[in-house]
This record gives C-alpha cells, structure tokens and sequence, in this order.
C-alpha cells in the first residue's frame, strides 16, 4: 500500500513533504555526504516521500510544499530571507535540518564564519529541527515567534553492517579525519589504541565499520570553547550505539540527549583524563559495569534508528495539521 502524505491549513490546501539535499557530490560522484544520506535519503525513505535535490527545485514554481533543508540555507541552498517569504506565498513550509552546518555558517556574531545571511534565513523559517536540546534553547533567541523548535536525535547510518567478533582483549580508538583532531591522538602509545583516518568521502562507510571491528569502544574530545560543543548533535553516540560500543567522550552537550548526566565514560578536557578513563574501561571490561554500559547502548541504538525517529518527524508535521491518508 502507498502511504500518501499531505498537510492541510485549511481545508483543500494540501501540502506535500519534500525532503531536500545539495547532492553536489553525489552529482559528481555517485556518493553522498553523511548528512545529506542519514538525514535526508533516510528519512525521505522511510516516511515515503520525495527527496530531491537543490537543482531539481524549481524555486520560483512550488507551491504547496512542506520543504525540509538538510544543511545551512544562505550558502549551500543560496537562500535568503525575501526568497523564503516569496516561497511561503505560495503556501509552502519551509523546515531547515541543520544538522551541524550552524558550526560553520555560524547565526551568531563573534564566531568563526558568522553569518549574517544565516540568521536572517533563520529569522523567517517555519521551523528548525535542531541538533540538541541546547541549542533548541539558543535559536529561540532568532526565530520568529511561532517558528517550531524540535530536537529529533541523529540518527546512525543504516548503510552500516554489523561487523561480528571483535578482539578478545579490550580496545579502544579514535575515529575521524587526520587534519580536524588534536595532534595527541595519532602519538598516543597505549597497546589497546588505535587512530582511524577515515579519509575521502568514498571511503568514510568502510572506514568506520573497520574502526568499530577493531574497536570495543571509541572516543570523542571536544573543548567546550568550541562551537561544536554546543550545537553538534549526538551523531558519535548514535553511531557507537549501532556497533556497540560504548563511547568516551566529553560533556558535549548534545550528548545529554542521549546520556545520563551520571555516564560513567564522561571525561574533562585534557588527556590525562582520557587516558585515565581508558584505563578504567580495561578495568571493568567484561565486568558488570561493562556490560551495564552495553546494555545502555542496545537503548540507544534503538532510540536513534530511523524507524523509531519518523514517528517524531510525522509529530512535527502534524504541528502543522498534517495529515497521512
């Protein structure tokens, strides 16, 4: 059976939802991004609705449409302001997924790449799905005043494979990109470490399943100066999740949506309570405390797969009289 999805405002004025991506590199390279597969490919399919990318949008002829951005809208999508109003005219909802762009096209003066484009985008937009509970908090400051703020939690990508057996002994890593870490990550010299370069986009699957194969748990540093502190979503509690493995990390934020705020792998920000917090998971591996914390992480697995997220999708459409027939 076809599932049909539509808003109403009034009756007769349907809306349909169209989940919407850059899909530059997938245009050049049959890939894409994480963000633009995980939140708009994944959730477009599940809740079987369109997906299309900016240049199949004819700007200036939809109407009726329920648009969900994945990403920024002033750079990536060359939005502004009077071009949001000019699609809200013709009876369309305009929903912006940032994911973790507000890092780096930044709505707030006296950050790195501040935009001035970004906030007033922001300023007209219907609504913002947000990265995390805080910065729902923050952009209320921007929005308009009947702008809906929601937090739907990052989902982990449904690409991945379960990876099997894993080493006897207990170990641990990093896993990102050479060029966006602390240099102390690739001269750690523990025996149970090990840095996963995950490299060009083509390779970024592949590399992440081989780091959690080899890897029991895994680790995320960040300093709370950092913008992505606050406005990152979860994404590396998700994806530990998925592969079972319980993540070191810092009090990012985001991560409270997930965490509790008692969680014991949480560390400060400097290296020796890292290392201080892998040598304690050497400890208790394969003890209660263990596998309490795999037992937390089977939770959030399922709390962050895509199938247990579209029905907060389907809520936040219907906070604007959706309805799915």
């Amino acid at each position: 059976m076809e599932l049909v999805f539509c808003w109403s405002e009034k009756k007769g004025a349907m809306r349909k939802v169209i989940f919407v991506i850059n899909g530059t590199t997938f245009h050049d390279t049959g890939i894409l991004s994480g963000s633009e597969a995980m939140r708009g490919v994944q959730p477009a399919k599940q809740l079987n609705v369109e997906l299309k990318t900016n240049s199949e949008i004819e700007y200036e002829k939809i109407k009726d449409s329920i648009l969900v951005f994945i990403g920024d809208l002033s750079i990536t999508y060359k939005l502004t302001k009077e071009k949001i109003l000019s699609l809200q005219s013709r009876n369309n909802i305009i929903i912006q997924d940032p994911v973790d762009a507000l890092c780096f096209v930044t709505p707030w003066e006296g950050y790195r790449s501040s935009s001035t484009e970004e906030y007033n985008c922001l300023s007209v937009v219907d609504s913002i799905i947000t990265p995390n509970s805080v910065a729902l908090e923050n952009l209320k400051s921007i929005v308009k005043e009947k702008c809906i703020l929601k937090t739907i939690l990052h989902n982990w990508d449904n690409r991945f494979e379960n990876v099997g057996e894993k080493p006897n002994d207990f170990t641990t890593g990093y896993c990102g990109v050479t060029n966006g870490i602390p240099q102390e990550f690739a001269n750690f010299n523990l025996d149970c470490y090990r840095f996963t370069d995950i490299g060009p986009l083509e390779n970024k699957v592949k590399a992440i399943q081989d780091h959690f194969k080899a890897s029991h748990s895994s680790i995320n540093f960040r300093k709370s100066n950092m913008i992505e502190f606050i406005m990152k979503p979860p994404m590396k509690v998700a994806t530990s999740a998925f592969f079972g493995a319980p993540l070191i990390t810092t009090k990012d934020y985001g991560n409270y949506d997930l965490l509790p705020e008692d969680y014991p792998l949480f560390i400060d920000e400097d290296f020796d309570s890292l290392i201080e917090k892998i040598e304690y998971c050497k400890y208790i591996f394969k003890r209660k405390e263990w596998l309490d914390l795999l037992d937390l992480f089977k939770e959030i697995k399922k709390k962050t797969s895509i199938e247990y997220l579209s029905n907060q999708y389907i809520e936040l459409f219907k906070e604007f009289n959706w309805e799915r027939k």
